[in-house]
């Protein structure tokens, strides 16, 4: 899907390309980030992603982070770091 980093000041980048019900999006917008225990919130202007994500897989290397859409449906976010 693509790549995003997270720097220490609560900022970051996503390069991010992905298709919803056949709507190619490319996402390559910066984005502040708040982490409260297990819940991450990302907030960037006119995105996908402006939500809060819980994270349920928390190793060294590798998350998964989940949400729903408002309709009831989880979406699920896994991230590797490299």
């Amino acid at each position: 899907m693509g790549t995003i980093q997270f720097k220490k000041d609560g900022s970051g980048v996503k390069s991010l390309s992905y298709s919803i019900l056949g709507n190619q999006t490319n996402d390559q917008k910066p984005f502040t980030y708040t982490i409260n225990g297990q819940n991450v919130t990302l907030n960037s202007d006119n995105t996908q992603f402006p939500k809060s994500w819980i994270i349920v897989t928390n190793k060294a290397k590798y998350q998964v982070w989940k949400t729903t859409d408002g309709q009831g449906n989880i979406q699920k976010m896994e991230l590797q770091k490299q």
